[in-house]
């Protein structure tokens, strides 16, 4: 069967078997399409009929018990606005009943239906005949008449619910029937379609089969022939056999094998050639015909690309190197843009960095030790370049800072201050020096205020001597004066 197939052209195998297969299923899906629509029939007279009539003789049952209620009641009531009010429900539950009367008698009805209606249409107004005179009675207040007319009445009222309720019934009874045929025919469809079912996909699946045999063999050949080539493999046989589209394809694949493995070559040579030194090299092109060509050049055009971008690349990083940053590399086309990038990315953080350290030299250079670089903003070596320069100044801040206080503290008049004299280098020495200074300013200090306090005990011994001198002069001034009286007393006598 499947040699046979394999003398027809792929197409004329595959129409005849999607014919027969539309055919199949088109027999199979008309048929089910007939069971179908004799259920829907069955299903909308259950649904849009006999339900309907159904709902509605409900409707007209309940206006009737409901009618009744109220006439009773009626008849029982006193109160006239009770009465005014009963009479306004009654004629609301007439005029239901009269609307799903009139809805039923529109609905396609059989003979027998027509017969039953007309039936409770002549009991109903055989009722209503006394309904009407009760609740004349009723409204005119002559409750004894309305009640005897009411007692009369019964046997006609009972008349019209009982057409009433064998309607009804009536209607039950032929949604049973309908149901039970709706399912006698789901059965019969059910079992039907199933046998021809199975039959067609039995049919279908042998069909399928054999086709589907005389086109996997030979495309399996194939598929093993391209798996062959996409693993690398231009060595593997090719089978030719046969007369249909898939032995031309199989003879195809070899003709695209051997210019594969031509082209292979080619490219291990211009790879040989490239590692040996030889960068000019190319693929020649003219050796290959049409898209093998176009994709020799392709690889030549490719090589060329890479070749000058890393040659541009190459004159900026030199340039770069040397601290020239006044190039921009150029934009690339595709993702060779990540090289625009990656070298943009260079010259960045060169720049920024280069510009980081700047600001850092002028601060010192200003005498702002304080500032800091932004270490967090670079990574790696620029990262560490910008935190050696932040210890930098730190350590010349903290030298500076260090000295200042003291020297602040001893401008104070504070001398026991001293500077740590631990900070590294020259720091360290300055620290040092600066304290020796303010110990020998505190030894003059001690020596000024030594002889301060000498000259002040010199100074008080003179003011004590003066102080004796002065009071020995008055002793001796008061002597004189007692003497100088003496002698005028004695030159008076």
């Amino acid at each position: 069967m499947v040699n046979f197939l394999r003398r027809f052209r792929i197409g004329s195998r595959l129409a005849f078997t999607y014919a027969l297969l539309l055919l199949l299923f088109a027999g199979f899906g008309a048929l089910s399409l007939a069971h179908l629509s004799s259920l829907n029939r069955h299903i909308d007279n259950i649904v849009l009929d006999r339900m309907v009539k159904t709902q509605h003789m409900n409707t007209m049952i309940r206006n009737s018990l409901d009618a009744s209620v109220l006439i009773r009641n009626l008849v029982l009531e006193t109160d006239p606005q009770a009465r005014s009010d009963m009479y306004a429900v009654l004629v609301e539950e007439k005029r239901e009943y009269e609307e799903s009367h009139r809805t039923i008698e529109r609905m396609p009805n059989s003979r027998e239906g027509l017969d039953v209606l007309a039936t409770i249409e002549a009991r109903r107004q055989e009722a209503m005949a006394y309904n009407e005179k009760i609740i004349a009675l009723a409204l005119e207040g002559q409750d004894a008449e309305a009640a005897r007319l009411l007692r009369e009445a019964t046997p006609a009222v009972e008349a019209w619910r009982n057409a009433l309720a064998d309607s009804g019934q009536r209607q039950l009874d032929q949604i049973q029937e309908a149901y039970a045929a709706a399912e006698a025919e789901y059965g019969a469809a059910r079992v039907e379609t199933l046998a021809i079912g199975s039959a067609v996909l039995l049919l279908s699946l042998l069909l399928a089969w054999q086709v589907t045999r005389s086109l996997t063999g030979p495309i399996t050949g194939a598929t093993r022939l391209a798996d062959a080539i996409a693993r690398g493999d231009l060595e593997s046989a090719v089978d030719d056999t046969g007369q249909d589209e898939l032995t031309a394809l199989a003879d195809s694949m070899r003709k695209m094998q051997d210019q594969l493995h031509a082209f292979a070559q080619a490219q291990a040579e211009i790879a040989q050639r490239h590692d040996d030194g030889e960068i000019d090299h190319r693929i020649p092109e003219a050796q290959f015909p049409g898209a093998y060509g176009r994709m020799a050049a392709q690889v030549n055009a490719l090589v060329g690309s890479h070749i000058d971008a890393v040659h541009a690349v190459s004159a900026f990083v030199a340039e770069y190197a040397r601290g020239d940053l006044s190039r921009d590399f150029p934009e690339l086309p595709g993702q060779k843009v990540a090289t625009t990038r990656a070298i943009a990315s260079i010259k960045a953080n060169m720049k920024a960095a280069n510009d980081e350290i700047g600001h850092l030299v002028s601060a010192a250079t200003a005498g702002d030790f304080s500032r800091r670089g932004n270490a967090g903003a670079f990574e790696f070596t620029y990262r560490e370049m910008i935190e050696t320069l932040n210890t930098l100044m730190a350590s010349a801040d903290r030298g500076l800072a260090e000295v200042s206080s003291v020297l602040t503290t001893v401008s104070e008049g504070e001398l026991r201050r001293r500077a740590d004299e631990t900070l590294p280098g020259q720091f360290g020495q300055l620290a040092a020096d600066a304290n020796r200074t303010i110990e020998k300013l505190a030894q003059i200090v001690g020596q000024i205020r030594q002889g301060s306090d000498t000259i002040n005990a010199a100074a008080g011994e003179i003011a004590a001597g003066n102080a004796d001198l002065s009071r020995r002069t008055e002793q001796q001034a008061a002597s004189l004066e007692e003497t100088a009286s003496s002698m005028e007393e004695l030159t008076s006598t």
